[in-house]
């Protein structure tokens, strides 16, 4: 007996790590994440064989179901840095699978093998079975869902605290249901009732559990989208209000032009009677005064996008007592579209605004400059900060939440650079605390 147990626990160990590796591939595919692969493997051994001993000891389904929904949210939360809220999810997403694949496996067994559920929990031959086909169904299902899954709208969903919360809420129910629901494994007399009712139970929660999430992600991924066009309008907006500014110099310019000989004629007959201070009042008053009144317009880019957005970076930064030192050349036959080295400028320029806002008004500054160096644009944006940045591999680890904005602004940039083949690196000064992104674009022909 001391032998079978033992071969069961590793019988379990090695099957949740293979569904729980799995599981994590998905989420280091959504989210980037940069961690050695080794140490994440080591993480999750050892969380598989914790769980495999819980299994073994804890007297009751449901009790078994709680301890695994924390030890996976321990897992996410203190080893991948994951959110509280994301590690719940992960804890209730791994949980939920696993009830309902062993509702279904317990159900069928109970049916094929003719006795009741409460029996294949208590022969320790069927209980391996039972594991091990269950673990297989989760190592195939996360398999599919890395495949088929739309990585977006996942990301802008688990980063979006608003609707994650929600759908964590109505996920949660769904899982206390369930782990009630559970209590019946040991009550299962009536053999055929209670088994297909197990496993349709089993079926129709897993289907409402995939419609919430859908439907999560996919109004996660409709507000990231309005944020984003929401930025471009900002854009716009100040593109016109450069328009504006250009139209009202015009009107100036055409006043004097339409004043011009009225004013001449006026200031050449006060210097032909020697009255020097009228024709010096009439200058001062009719073209010096409105000359002081032409708007003030500063060119930043060559590119009339790109120009608009770092004029509307400059009134952010006045607002806010930034320093801003900004010129960005846009070659003919760059690689990147406008659009895209749009948004990848906002979002850089967003998280150096960030930064200087946590630091005294004297300290604060942003440098944003470029220059080509053979075939490839240089881009270099610093900014000072204070705190710590920590780093996941080579990328500054975030917050990996927020509650109205893309969040992981950094991944955003790295998936639009890497469109066009460009590349970014980032540079952290420890000493000076200032923070660096250098990016390199190609330019074609």
């Amino acid at each position: 007996m001391v032998i079978n147990k033992q071969m069961l626990c590793i019988v379990y160990s090695v099957c949740i790590f293979l569904s729980l590796y799995t599981m994590y591939l998905g989420f280091r595919k959504i989210f980037k994440i940069k961690k050695s692969k080794i140490i994440s493997s080591i993480f999750i051994l050892f969380t598989s064989v914790i769980l495999s001993i819980g299994i073994s000891i804890i007297p009751n389904l449901p009790a078994t179901y709680t301890f695994a929904f924390f030890l996976i949210t321990m897992l996410y939360c203190g080893g991948f840095k994951f959110s509280l809220n994301q590690s719940f999810f992960v804890g209730c997403f791994y949980v939920f699978h696993l009830m309902a694949f062993k509702g279904i496996v317990l159900g069928s067994m109970s049916l094929i093998l003719k006795i009741n559920t409460f029996m294949v929990l208590q022969d320790v031959d069927y209980n391996m079975m039972a594991i091990i086909i269950i673990q297989i169904l989760l190592f195939i299902t996360f398999i599919i869902y890395i495949q088929i899954m739309k990585i977006q709208n996942i990301r802008s969903f688990l980063i979006n605290r608003k609707q994650l919360i929600h759908v964590l809420g109505c996920h949660i129910a769904i899982l206390l249901f369930m782990i009630f629901n559970t209590f019946t494994y040991y009550y299962n007399l009536e053999l055929v009732w209670v088994s297909i009712s197990q496993i349709m139970i089993s079926i129709i929660l897993y289907v409402i559990y995939m419609v919430v999430l859908d439907y999560g992600t996919h109004i996660a991924d409709l507000l990231q989208h309005k944020m984003r066009d929401q930025k471009q309008l900002e854009t716009i907006q100040s593109q016109l209000r450069q328009q504006n500014s250009l139209l009202k110099i015009t009107d100036i310019v055409n006043v004097f032009k339409h004043d011009y000989r009225e004013q001449m004629l006026t200031i050449e007959e006060c210097i032909e009677n020697n009255r020097l201070k009228d024709a010096i009042n009439v200058l001062q008053k009719n073209c010096l005064f409105q000359l002081d009144k032409l708007p003030h317009t500063q060119k930043y880019s060559n590119n009339v996008i790109i120009n608009s957005l770092l004029i509307n970076r400059q009134e952010i930064c006045d607002e806010k007592d930034i320093q801003m030192d900004a010129i960005v050349f846009y070659p003919q036959d760059l690689s990147i579209t406008e659009r895209d080295l749009h948004e990848v400028l906002r979002v850089v320029s967003d998280n150096a605004i960030d930064a200087n806002e946590k630091l005294d008004k004297e300290k604060r500054f942003m440098n944003l400059k470029s220059n080509v160096e053979k075939q490839w644009l240089n881009i270099h944006i610093e900014n000072p900060y204070s705190g710590v940045i920590l780093f996941d591999g080579e990328r500054p680890v975030s917050s990996y939440e927020r509650e109205d904005d893309e969040g992981m602004g950094l991944i955003y940039v790295e998936e639009l650079l890497e469109k066009h083949d460009g590349i970014i690196r980032y540079e952290n000064d420890k000493k000076n605390k200032i923070f660096s992104v250098y990016m390199l674009i190609r330019i074609d022909g």
